[in-house]
């Protein structure tokens, strides 16, 4: 083997000084950014989870609505029925419905449930006019 001269070792320890100092730096810059990354990770998962939550109370608000909004439906049918069979009992000298006086022609039909359902002839909306405005006239 060759003499290795003190210029040679200088230039293997300047090497190795470098090499030192770019891995320290990569390493540097490779952990923070898995730091970074593990940190960003825990952030998602939580965030996730927060969201999750939220759904499943956004979930709950919507089907309570659904069920209240379903039994004022039902409620509000009963009250108007309930005023549909007493109108006869407590108004007899009216012939038409007084709470839907735009219904002429009815029918009640009662089913199992001895619901009262309407079969309505249907007229007209009564904001036209019979005659034309003569608004496409030339």
């Amino acid at each position: 083997m060759q003499n290795i001269t003190p210029e040679m070792w200088k230039l293997l320890f300047v090497g190795f000084i470098i090499g030192v100092l770019f891995t320290y730096i990569f390493v540097r810059f490779v952990a923070g950014s898995a730091k970074q990354q593990a940190q960003k990770d825990n952030e998602l998962k939580k965030l996730q989870k927060e969201l999750e939550v939220q759904r499943h109370h956004l979930e709950k608000h919507f089907s309570e609505n659904a069920e209240l909004m379903h039994t004022l439906a039902q409620d509000y049918q009963k009250l108007y029925e309930h005023f549909i069979k007493n109108q006869e009992t407590l108004l007899p000298k009216v012939k038409e419905n007084v709470f839907m006086p735009e219904v002429k022609n009815k029918e009640a039909v009662s089913d199992d449930n001895n619901d009262i359902k309407e079969i309505t002839k249907k007229s007209p909306p009564k904001d036209y006019s019979e005659e034309p405005s003569g608004l496409l006239k030339n």
